[in-house]
């Protein structure tokens, strides 16, 4: 890989290859600090972190005015500019032939975003494409440009891309959670990576100073899943806001809405702790609070929704406000999860935005709908003090954000000044940071939910502060599909190691719940107060049994992962992954039949068996247990599901 200065930009109509500059190196060693100044106006500071124990580079710039006068207008500015050489493609007829996998040239992965389908963070651009575009392959004289939607860097197209040529290539991301763009070209065998802010061409003020977009970059030689599993590992041990916590488990929480009331809440809580359920813990959703008179006892019920920036509790549904039910969570050692979405309110029903209508951006396209700007440093203080006093006030372990409008980027442009396109937006993903880092600084046990509107925010820089529990909307319904929790999951495994989801509230069907499996589970069987609940002793002993299983494997999820099938939108199909922890030397293999499958025995590869070991294998439903030989396993591992929309998990250790 090669990287001159790592940024490109356009000052002033010039490319800034051809500008004047002073080039000082601040520091050196894994961190290095480089500054730029050029024309003797602008600075810019690229600080480079390098991981080598996973042949990974990162870099982040920052921008500063160090004059007394307006620098020239920066345009077409890309944070990341690498380019390496790669080889010559295997000869075809044309182009008119169709690339097969087995021709060797360039190709790309990029998953797609987060859009409540079973499509969500799959590379599958063949399914994606016309039929006469074959946009996975790059071959000379090529470019693709990719970008996310709606202003959140997940939402539709995730900021992750696989360059590869046979077994080698880069895993690179782009740290950026507004609206980003990458542009991938070749050219004389020269492939280049560009990536940066989607829309740039501002002037900085006197003494004026902005953080731009980020990339990490991993180099790979031994394939594609060898390739994951690193990157899995990197963002795990080195990025993950895990990395720094000894205990790097997250948490299995019963779901509560937040528009109960108190009495339905504790009744909830009492019951759930006297049946043993091993939960961390009680996880509160929205509608708990604003001055909403209509009863909501889950979330399809009551005008909650109207009272979004109103973060008083509401009377109506919590006359002694949450407190009792905090003190009860925690009177049972259970830890509190709340829901919040800071960033969001309603005109007509904020008193902060009647009091301080300048703390917000408006659109033209959103009525009513009001953006709290994170880039105005009055705004900022108001939302973290408020913020800050009900952590600490309600003993909030885990602080769920959310996020739940479409076009917020138009809050950005229409609020930019005159030559000044992308400052309102950088300011805000500037001070979006800058709000995390001083909740977790004032707060070091805290943990922050990423959620924005189901996994729309799931750029490796927001995972720095956060992890999305709730990585997709699609598991919003009550009786959520599984075969699409079973398509996250073989999908979101490849870029992200820690991310969860629902089981649902159906309860009596392990091939529904074990679809939810991750890192992170939250249950619904609590969730609403139109449910009966805690009256029935075959739900609460059944429900008790699945979470015992679910606390037995969670730990595997955030270990090696090997898809063993494709994911897919049929019926007909099975679905199976296998996790792996090699230090251990033991792992799981997850598989589902859907309900129309015709398929009642399937064989799986099982990769990097270790040498001359002995594995055995456990069935955690019939509790039989085999043994194959590490040359056995080559020859694939045959698992059996006699019957359709049924579950197998296997355990398996070596020996």
């Amino acid at each position: 890989m090669k990287i001159e200065k790592g940024f490109s930009f356009v000052y002033g109509g010039r490319s800034s290859n051809t500008l004047k500059c002073a080039e000082i190196v601040k520091s050196e060693g894994e961190t290095q600090v480089f500054e730029y100044i050029f024309e003797d106006t602008l600075k810019v500071t690229k600080t480079v972190k390098k991981y080598k124990d996973y042949d990974a580079i990162e870099w982040i710039n920052e921008f500063e005015n160090i004059s007394n006068k307006n620098t020239e207008v920066i345009s077409e500015l890309f944070d990341a500019v690498f380019t390496y050489e790669t080889e010559a493609d295997d000869e075809m007829p044309g182009k008119a032939w169709k690339l097969r996998p087995e021709h060797k040239t360039v190709k790309i992965n990029a998953p797609s975003g987060s859009d409540c389908s079973g499509r969500e963070f799959l590379c599958d651009s063949d399914y994606q494409a016309s039929r006469f575009a074959f946009p996975r392959y790059l071959l000379d004289d090529e470019e693709r440009v990719y970008g996310s939607a709606g202003g959140l860097s997940s939402d539709a197209q995730a900021p992750y891309f696989e360059i590869s040529q046979g077994d080698k290539g880069y895993i690179a991301a782009v740290g950026w959670s507004g609206k980003w763009r990458a542009v991938i070209s070749r050219k004389n065998n020269i492939v280049e990576f560009k990536s940066g802010i989607e829309k740039t061409s501002f002037y900085l003020k006197p003494n004026e100073k902005i953080s731009t977009s980020s990339v990490l970059v991993m180099e790979y030689n031994d394939g594609t899943v060898n390739a994951h599993n690193k990157w899995r590992r990197l963002l795990k041990n080195e990025i993950s806001v895990m990395a720094k916590r000894t205990d790097k488990t997250l948490p299995l929480s019963a779901g509560l809405w937040g528009g109960m009331k108190t009495e339905d809440a504790l009744q909830r809580i009492d019951a759930v702790c006297k049946a043993g359920w091993p939960v961390d813990y009680f996880w509160m959703d929205a509608g708990w609070y604003g001055t909403d008179t209509k009863d909501s006892p889950d979330e399809f019920e009551g005008d909650w929704w109207r009272f979004v920036g109103d973060w008083r509790v509401n009377k109506n549904h919590h006359p002694n406000g949450l407190e009792v039910i905090a003190d009860r969570i925690k009177q049972n050692g259970k830890k509190f999860l709340l829901w919040f979405e800071p960033e969001r309110a309603k005109s007509d029903t904020a008193p902060i935005f009647i009091k301080h209508p300048e703390y917000f951006l408006n659109s033209s396209g959103r009525e009513n709908v009001v953006m709290l700007n994170l880039g105005n440093e009055e705004a900022w203080k108001y939302i973290y003090n408020l913020m800050a006093s009900l952590v600490e006030r309600l003993s909030v372990s885990f602080f769920r954000q959310d996020f739940n409008f479409d076009i917020c980027d138009l809050y950005w442009c229409e609020n930019d000044e005159e030559n000044r396109i992308g400052i309102t937006e950088i300011k805000y993903i500037n001070g979006f940071y800058k709000f995390w880092a001083a909740l977790l600084e004032k707060f070091p046990d805290l943990l922050i939910d990423n959620c924005a509107g189901g996994g729309r925010r799931l750029d490796y820089r927001a995972l720095k502060y956060s992890v999305p529990l709730w990585r997709s909307d699609a598991q919003c319904p009550a009786n959520p599909r599984p075969d699409i929790a079973q398509n996250n999951m073989l999908g979101f495994n490849d870029w992200l190691v820690y991310s969860g989801t629902c089981s649902g509230r159906l309860w009596g069907n392990m091939y529904d719940f074990r679809s939810a499996y991750g890192t992170s589970l939250r249950t619904a069987y609590t969730f609403s107060a139109r449910d009966n609940f805690g009256d029935n002793a075959e739900q609460l002993c059944w429900i008790k049994n699945a979470m015992e299983e679910y606390i037995k494997v969670r730990d595997y999820f955030s270990c090696d992962f090997y898809p063993l099938t494709s994911a897919g939108d049929s019926l007909d199909i099975w679905t199976a992954a296998r996790f792996d922890r090699p230090e251990q030397g033991d792992g799981i293999i997850l598989a589902f039949r859907r309900e129309n499958s015709n398929y009642k025995t399937l064989s799986f590869e099982f990769e990097n068996a270790k040498q001359g070991a002995d594995y055995i294998f456990t069935d955690a439903d019939t509790k039989e247990s085999f043994i194959l030989s590490a040359q056995e396993i080559k020859n694939g591992i045959e698992i059996t599901i006699p019957e359709k929309r049924k579950s197998k998990l296997i355990f398996y250790n070596c020996k």
